[in-house]
């Protein structure tokens, strides 16, 4: 489907989700809402959030087939997968998320700037890129059966509780310099 939602600020209640959704293209305009509810959307092309995303516990899925621009704004989420057929997920502005991010499938491309994951980030296939950001993750960080590049720019940083690095995974840092930092264990 290549359905366009587009919720504008004037939009009275402001729309929330009653049920799993899943769209294309979501654009909420500036002084506009979109509540999650704990529900689960799936955006299998782009988002572009210039208002307010609350999710509620809910869970953002990026399963696009190609190319997605995701752009969160300043709204945070509960938890995001990433489980794309192929293509890169580009995040425009920050992620930040209080609960996990999986990584099953596709890139996931993390602009420059500051990101922050709550809980674990889990990659079993695909890649995460993590540009020229700073990137933290609370929680661990476990790569199993995916090639990773998790630095691939100068200036970029990534930290993590724990690292696992498991067999058939791959633990790049490019072709420039950057920081990883792992709080707690480190095991391959």
């Amino acid at each position: 489907a290549t359905d366009t939602v587009q919720i504008p600020s004037g939009a009275t209640p402001q729309p929330a989700l009653d049920q799993v959704r899943s769209v294309f293209t979501l654009v909420v305009d500036a002084g506009a809402s979109l509540g999650m509810s704990g529900y689960t959307l799936s955006i299998g092309g782009g988002l572009s959030n210039l208002g307010t995303i609350a999710h509620g516990g809910g869970l953002l899925v990026v399963n696009g087939p190609g190319a997605q621009s995701i752009n969160l704004g300043s709204s945070g989420l509960a938890s995001m997968q990433v489980n794309k057929s192929g293509g890169t997920a580009t995040i425009g502005g920050t992620l930040t998320s209080s609960g996990d991010l999986a990584i099953s499938g596709g890139t996931l491309a993390l602009g420059g700037g500051t990101h922050a994951i709550g809980g674990n980030v889990t990659l079993t296939a695909g890649s995460l890129q993590t540009g020229s950001s700073i990137s933290t993750i609370v929680g661990n960080l476990s790569l199993t059966g995916a090639s990773i590049v998790l630095v691939s720019q100068d200036a970029a940083r990534l930290s993590a509780d724990d690292l696992s690095v498991g067999v058939g995974a791959t633990l790049s840092f490019g072709t420039q310099s950057g920081q990883l930092t792992v709080g707690g264990v480190f095991s391959n």
